[in-house]
């Protein structure tokens, strides 16, 4: 009974696999029937198509020839050509002729030319006969091929029944088949069933594991409340286990500022089935606390039902270090435009310049977008200072005050101390190149070296002049002893007053050598200077008509104390100087002002602050390079051919300025004249109207005691003093004349004492004499000119000065004055 049980059991199986089977199989056929007719109507579908896009390109030919604008005429030329190109291809898929497509695309490409052309009357003509014939042959073409495949789309179908029916008898002998192996089927199936179930449940573990140990929260929600979340998103949320947030609103855990954003991409995420991408939210915690987090959401099944997934995680970290790396940045721009000094950002390899500063602009005239991309070896670098520059950055790795120069827009130099390294930035490392401009400090050191080597040549030459003027003295002196005693038609007469013409020259060419040695300054008085400037320019204006002199004298010009002699002689000298540049003539332009330096610009000029009077000479002559602007100031420098300059009038005329406290400067380029700049300090006091010293001799009496270590000095002073009646006593030191002094006082009217001696100096001789009398007078004599020495002893009481080297008229006039004052 089990048996037949079986058998019959296992026939009704049949039975069914074989029903099953069957409708399958009728399932398969009509299912690829329907494909092949569903084919066959898409075919057909195409080839409507075709006929339409053909009858379209037609169209559009007409489009073009209706429009005159070229403009959309060629938009609707390349609309044309677009379309064209892939019906081409269809067509020819169609089995169209390849040579009658050509025809067709020749023939309107020809039509649109023509209307290029204006030809229209004969596109159009073109269009409506031969296009015609060519379409209408396209057009029966396809309509050949559509019946062609209606015709195979039957024998497919048909073809479709046969095999079913034969797939119908082989089912019944399948069925029976089907029996045999049911019970091995139905065992293996039940077996892959457990090892399946087995693999899921592995499977879900891992799962499992991956979601509880991530270092992102994950989260799972369904209508906005939360069902599942893991232990880093439940501690990332402030709590201490999964269970404190579940149930929770979702929102609750949003800062207000992104709850929209949050609500469009969860009604994203389900309506689409996609994820949603990762962006940036801020979070607020259970504590109240916010956090910056990367978030990402896809919709899933959570037990069966729709939810959302969302995986997250803090980047508060991160953003803070992204927020310290903008503040830095931030401040390092700051810093950047703002600093003093100019600083350039630029490629290491090419020198490319990328950034410069506001400093940096300033300093070198440039604009911006005109430095910016370009190469600092073209702009500013030689290629050799470039290289050096290199070199140093490759040995050390950083440039730490290389002294450098650089051209700047007007082509002037700039001198710079140069500190460079490489930093790293966003576009890669760079160069960051700090360049302290040291121009004014190189032109301070230079005019400090020059003050210097002036200086140290200026005392060798007041030495000489100061020994030349005690020679000069005896001659002088003993040429006007003699000539007291000759009459005017005396035969050496003549040759004597020759001997007091070149007494002078020589004199004067010591005056030039004190004047550069120690800016002589022999009679200090409130000057006029408007009145000095006039005065030598209409005497200069004598000498060359050739030369026309304008001259711009503002009103109110300060006094200035000064030698004037000494000024004019500066004016003698810069005028001759600008003639000497103008062979053949030219202009020259005097003026003077008034001007106040302040703190800041005075340093720059090694002056003292305060009000200046200006006199300013400009000539229009050859001009001077660099070289020779470099030493103009120069002592026995010139440049005339020998023996025709001594070199001397420039630079007396330097030392002279900076002796009265003030200082002088030149400008001049070639061919472009040369300016030459006085600034003297201004005095409050009223300027005093010169007069010439009356030449007639006086003669006195009384006692002149005559102090000088020189026995040439001493000796023909004593015989002049005699000459003019008064009786000599002669002392050849300061402790001799201190000595003669005492026993003698009562019959000593006036010391005639010399400034520079062995031993005791006629300062220390004055504050001597001066403790044994205060009452004494006392003039200075000096073969160098009345510098600081000789003002401070004036100061201190001393009645006068007068220059070695001296006649009788000079002598006696200084005496009498002095005797005369008291």
């Amino acid at each position: 009974m089990r048996t037949i049980a079986a058998r019959l059991l296992m026939a009704f199986l049949c039975v069914i696999v074989f029903l099953v089977l069957q409708a399958v199989s009728a399932h398969i056929v009509t299912t690829r029937i329907s494909r092949v007719q569903m084919d066959a109507l898409s075919r057909e579908l195409r080839i409507e198509s075709l006929q339409e896009r053909l009858a379209g390109t037609r169209l559009a030919v007409f489009k073009i020839l209706g429009t005159m604008d070229p403009h959309e005429m060629d938009r609707l030329r390349g609309g044309f050509e677009e379309a064209v190109q892939p019906l081409s291809g269809e067509l020819a898929a169609q089995g169209i002729s390849p040579d009658l497509i050509r025809k067709n695309n020749d023939l309107y490409r020809r039509v649109i030319a023509l209307h290029y052309d204006f030809s229209v009357r004969t596109a159009r003509t073109l269009i409506n006969e031969d296009s015609k014939e060519i379409h209408e042959e396209i057009v029966r073409m396809l309509e050949k091929r559509g019946r062609e495949l209606a015709r195979a789309t039957s024998l497919r179908v048909r073809e479709a029944h046969r095999k079913g029916n034969w797939i119908s008898a082989g089912l019944l002998v399948c069925a029976l088949a089907a029996a045999g192996i049911w019970a091995f089927v139905l065992m293996h199936t039940l077996t892959d069933r457990r090892r399946a179930d087995a693999q899921l449940r592995e499977s879900e573990e891992r799962y499992r594991r991956l979601v509880e140990h991530s270092f992102d929260g994950i989260a799972i929600h369904r209508n906005g409340r939360i069902v599942f979340i893991n232990t880093a998103g439940a501690r990332l949320l402030g709590a201490s286990r999964p269970e404190e947030i579940l149930g929770k609103l979702l929102l609750d855990f949003v800062h207000p500022d992104y709850r929209d954003v949050v609500i469009g991409r969860v009604q994203e995420a389900r309506s689409q089935g996609r994820a949603a991408s990762l962006i940036e939210e801020k979070l607020v915690r259970l504590d109240g606390k916010e956090l910056d987090a990367e978030v990402a959401g896809i919709a899933v099944a959570y037990e069966g039902r729709p939810a959302v997934q969302v995986v997250f995680r803090d980047i508060t970290a991160r953003k803070e270090a992204e927020r310290a790396l903008r503040e830095s940045e931030s401040r390092f721009r700051i810093l950047f435009d703002l600093s003093p000094q100019a600083i350039a950002l630029t490629e290491v390899a090419s020198g490319r310049l990328l950034d410069v500063n506001a400093r940096f602009l300033e300093i070198t005239g440039y604009e911006k977008n005109a430095v910016t991309g370009r190469s600092t070896a073209d702009l500013f670098y030689s290629p050799e200072d470039r290289r050096r520059f290199l070199d140093e950055i490759e040995a050390s790795g950083a440039v730490r005050g290389l002294e450098m120069a650089y051209r700047a827009r007007d082509g002037s130099m700039i001198q710079a101390l140069v500190f460079s390294r490489k930093i790293q930035l966003a576009q890669g490392p760079v160069l960051l190149t700090i360049f302290l401009d040291i121009t004014q400090q190189k032109r301070l050191e230079a005019q400090l070296q020059q003050a210097q080597r002036l200086e140290s040549i200026g005392t060798l030459a007041g030495g000489i002049a100061h020994d030349f003027n005690n020679l000069l003295m005896g001659i002088q002196g003993r040429t006007s002893l003699m000539l007291t005693d000759l009459n005017d038609s005396h035969p050496h007469r003549g040759h004597l007053k020759s001997i007091e013409e070149h007494v002078r020259s020589a004199s004067d060419l010591t005056r030039q050598i004190l004047g550069f040695a120690r800016g002589g300054r022999y009679e200090v008085k409130p000057t006029d200077l408007n009145d000095l400037v006039s005065r030598s320019a209409k005497m200069f204006g004598r000498t060359r008509k050739d030369i026309r002199i304008t001259m711009d004298l503002r009103e109110n010009i300060p006094a200035v104390e000064a030698d004037r002699r000494q000024i004019e002689q500066v004016m003698f000298n810069l005028l001759v100087n600008a003639s000497h540049a103008m062979p053949d003539g030219g202009e020259i332009r005097i003026g003077t002002e008034a001007v106040s330096l302040d703190e800041e610009e005075a340093p720059l000029h090694q002056a003292e602050p305060g009000r200046y009077a200006v006199i300013r000479v400009a000539d229009t002559g050859v001009g001077m390079n660099r070289a020779t602007l470099q030493r103009i100031f120069d002592p026995f420098f010139t440049t005339k051919e020998l023996g025709r300059g001594t070199g001397l009038g420039l630079a007396s005329a330097y030392g002279i300025i900076k002796n009265h406290g003030g200082f002088i400067e030149v400008t001049s380029s070639p061919g472009l004249g040369t300016t030459f700049t006085i600034h003297l300090p201004a005095t409050d006091l009223p300027a005093t109207e010169s007069r010439e010293a009356e030449r007639d001799l006086s003669l006195g009496s009384g006692t002149i005691l005559l102090v000088d270590d020189e026995q040439l000095v001493a000796d023909v002073g004593a015989k002049m003093i005699e000459k003019l009646g008064y009786e000599p006593l002669v002392a050849r030191s300061g402790q001799e004349a201190l000595d003669i002094y005492e026993r003698e006082r009562s019959r000593i009217d006036l010391v005639l004492l010399d400034m520079v001696m062995p031993g005791m100096g006629g300062g220390e001789t004055f504050d001597r004499l001066h403790e044994v009398n205060p009452d004494v007078r006392v003039i200075l004599s000096s073969g160098y000119s009345m510098d600081g020495r000789a003002t401070e002893i004036l100061k201190r009481g001393c009645k006068g000065f007068i220059q070695k080297p001296f006649d009788l008229h000079e002598l006696s006039e200084k005496l009498r004055e002095t005797l005369a004052a008291g």
